[in-house]
């Protein structure tokens, strides 16, 4: 082997060892600016349980960090958001009246702690201010084959305590009092008939339990009197993950997909990285020629 090649290799060697590094540096980098997967975050939603408030805007804010836009937009009585992704942590809760300003003093205020791979509902509570607030953690793992989860959150003032009964059923609720909420029970699928009292008040309701899904029953004041009930279904099927689409929004918990795509200066080290090999190469081949030509020469 005469220097010639020897020197022809050690360049090759060069050129791939430097594209190497420009694209394979990239792809570390992206991989590890890349925010929480579904395997590693917490998904969390926000109920408003407080009968008189108006509808509300949920900030949700990492601890410590600087506060965006609102993340779950007019919420109102009664009503339970969506679940969303977000990294395992401490966050600040605020809520403050739909459309309010950032700088507006929150109705409600507090901090929280989510964990990777469970799922959490935020529940604001009271009548009248300050509010408060529950945060509760939700089972969304499969119930047994054949059957289904549900449970019972009392949110109705209506009267000192509310009953639950499954006609031809079981309890679900029994002097439950404003801002309980029941433990798990698994019940047959089928069309339930579900009797509310509240004092004088009494209603009846129809639901329908599919075997797999979770559910959570709302026990809320009827818009003109008396008590009322809703079913959600918060998970269905063999994979327990919340059911529906995750909301999305801006402020602290806003994810963007940017983490796919290489940075700025990933990019220019890449373009670099290129033009070095090609350069190289070049002069590889300039080198072999003069070499070649230097032997052919009598």
């Amino acid at each position: 082997m005469n220097r010639y090649t020897r020197g022809f290799q050690r360049l090759g060697v060069f050129a791939l060892v430097s594209l190497a590094l420009a694209v394979g540096g990239g792809s570390t980098a992206g991989a590890a600016s890349g925010g929480a997967t579904p395997a590693t975050a917490a998904w969390l939603r926000v109920g408003h349980l407080a009968p008189g408030a108006g509808p509300v805007d949920v900030w949700l804010t990492p601890y410590g960090g600087a506060t965006g836009s609102a993340a779950v937009s007019g919420v109102g009585y009664g009503t339970l958001s969506s679940y969303r992704t977000m990294p395992p942590g401490f966050y600040t809760v605020a809520m403050r009246p739909a459309g309010a300003a950032g700088t507006t003093p929150a109705m409600l205020t507090d901090t929280v702690e989510v964990a990777a791979g469970s799922a959490y509902t935020v529940l604001a509570e009271g009548v009248g201010n300050p509010l408060t607030l529950q945060l509760t953690k939700d089972d969304l793992t499969p119930p047994t084959t054949g059957r289904a989860r549900v449970r019972v959150i009392q949110a109705s003032t209506v009267g000192a305590s509310v009953d639950v009964q499954a006609v031809m059923g079981p309890a679900l609720v029994q002097a439950g009092v404003y801002g309980r909420v029941t433990g798990y029970s698994e019940v047959p699928e089928g069309r339930w008939t579900l009797q509310v009292t509240a004092g004088t008040s009494s209603t009846s309701t129809d639901v329908d339990v599919r075997a797999g899904s979770v559910s959570t029953f709302l026990v809320l004041n009827a818009p003109t009197g008396g008590v009322t009930l809703t079913a959600v279904t918060d998970a269905v099927g063999a994979v327990a993950m919340p059911k529906g689409g995750v909301e999305t929004g801006g402020g602290g918990l806003a994810n963007s997909d940017q983490s796919t795509a290489p940075s700025p200066s990933l990019r220019l080290a890449g373009s670099l990285g290129l033009g070095l090999v090609s350069s190289l190469l070049l002069l590889m081949v300039r080198r072999r020629s003069a070499a070649v030509a230097a032997v052919a020469r009598p």
